[in-house]
């Protein structure tokens, strides 16, 4: 549906997807740091505070973007079909960001408008449709007491799915860090990587030369032109679905 296709085809696609699914969803254009670009955001229920789930649309020019970022927008829009039954108690904000691939341009622009004061979590999602386990980043010191962190190592563990932490990891960036820096410890980045190479994947994101040319697979794919749809896995996405879709009402019964 999304392979392929460029920025304004993606977002065209998105939009048709989410009219035919009967969602209500606002188009949000911004004008920043002298990018223009228009998030696309779907609210269920009217409380005051907000739990975010997070992606980006936009696509690295000459890469297909099924995983990255894909597999990501199949996620969300299933959740969004499960959140069709349930009743949220605060507010819950489903935004596909523009222009992640430029600095995280979307969802700078987006804090700057909105602000993090209401915001409970982010849960981002980003490079979910390969793996078989569950990769929480970045993990960090100052944020191991967060709610959404605990909340979603509880989902994880009462489910029996395998998950891993990660830190910094300075190859990476997307959309959890304009959160972050505007002091929301709230925010992490989810991902599915291959739980065999969880440790070559943490070292190459970390520092790629460390690895002295062995480069994970998930990585050769990566802003490639190999990042096609029949390297994924329905499980792995489903498994993502699951796990979110799980913490997001938890943490929104306790909060």
């Amino acid at each position: 549906m999304f392979e392929g296709k460029n920025d304004l085809d993606r977002r065209n696609t998105l939009i048709g997807t989410l009219e035919s699914k009967g969602h209500n969803f606002e188009l949000e254009d911004y004008k920043y740091k002298g990018e223009e670009g228009i998030n696309i955001i779907v609210t269920k229920g009217d409380g005051q505070r907000d739990i975010l789930l997070t992606t980006h649309y936009d696509v690295v020019p000459g890469s297909p973007g099924a995983n990255d970022n894909a597999s990501c927008i199949a996620v969300l829009l299933d959740i969004l079909e499960k959140l069709k039954d349930y009743k949220v108690k605060n507010r819950i904000r489903i935004i596909f960001f523009d222009d992640e691939e430029i600095n995280c341009i979307g969802s700078q622009a987006y804090v700057a408008k909105h602000g993090v004061d209401n915001i409970i979590g982010v849960y981002n999602t980003e490079l979910v449709g390969m793996g078989d386990t569950v990769g929480i980043w970045p993990v960090t010191k100052d944020v191991e007491d967060s709610k959404v962190l605990l909340n979603l190592k509880s989902v994880l563990e009462d489910k029996g799915y395998p998950y891993g932490e990660a830190g910094l990891l300075p190859l990476l960036f997307s959309d959890h860090r304009s959160f972050r820096e505007c002091g929301l410890k709230d925010a992490f980045c989810l991902s599915m990587v291959d739980g065999k190479d969880m440790n070559g994947i943490r070292r190459f994101a970390e520092s790629p030369k460390s690895m002295q040319g062995e480069i994970p697979f998930m990585f050769e794919l990566y802003h490639s032109s190999e990042d096609k749809s029949k390297y994924l896995s329905e499980e792995a996405l489903r498994l993502m679905s699951d796990v979110i879709y799980t913490s997001i009402v938890r943490l929104d019964q306790d909060s």
